[in-house]
């Protein structure tokens, strides 16, 4: 009985773990081409670090994988932004 206790409270609590599997969600604090954009591109980098921290793989290479996630999904959001700004000007901040 006491398993499954201490089962919902390992699936509850805040974790590092937990922290990079949704660092990507941070993309969708930029407002440069709005937040669905982010989203969109965090929840691509979300479900890599998901499929990733599945994998019996060694610790190091997870998170190393998960930073990659990031920084991957961070270049994504950059060229989607810039394909929309070229596409329509006027999304562009003016000066």
């Amino acid at each position: 009985m006491m398993k499954k206790d201490e089962d919902v409270a390992e699936k509850t609590s805040f974790s590092i773990e937990k922290a990079v599997k949704l660092s990507p969600f941070i993309l969708l604090l930029p407002q440069i081409a709005g937040g669905a954009l982010g989203g969109v591109c965090g929840a691509l980098g979300w479900s890599f670090n998901e499929f990733i921290f599945k994998k019996d793989i060694a610790t190091p290479l997870k998170y190393g994988a998960a930073l990659f996630s990031l920084i991957a999904a961070g270049g994504l959001y950059i060229l989607f932004a810039a394909v929309l700004v070229a596409i329509f000007p006027d999304l562009a901040p003016k000066n």
